[in-house]
């Protein structure tokens, strides 16, 4: 049985998270209140946000740094 979590946060973004709790997220975000609020409703999921970026550069660093098993991108 799929136990997926599914957050649609403003701008009719979808995010579908699987049930691993443990699970690491890296967050690339542009706009900081959207990166705030994905941030919140993920946290809130049970998810570890491991780090939370706004441009690319930062992304790729952040990745290779935490190796993060899910990485949600909105830039």
């Amino acid at each position: 049985m799929d136990h997926s979590i599914i957050l649609e946060p403003p701008l009719g973004s979808v995010i579908i998270l699987s049930d691993k709790s443990e699970a690491s997220v890296v967050i690339a975000s542009d706009v900081m209140l959207l990166g705030a609020l994905l941030r919140l409703s993920i946290e809130e999921a049970g998810y570890r946000v491991v780090r939370e970026v706004s441009h690319g550069t930062e992304l790729l660093v952040a990745v290779s740094q935490h190796e993060p098993d899910i990485v949600i991108l909105d830039l």
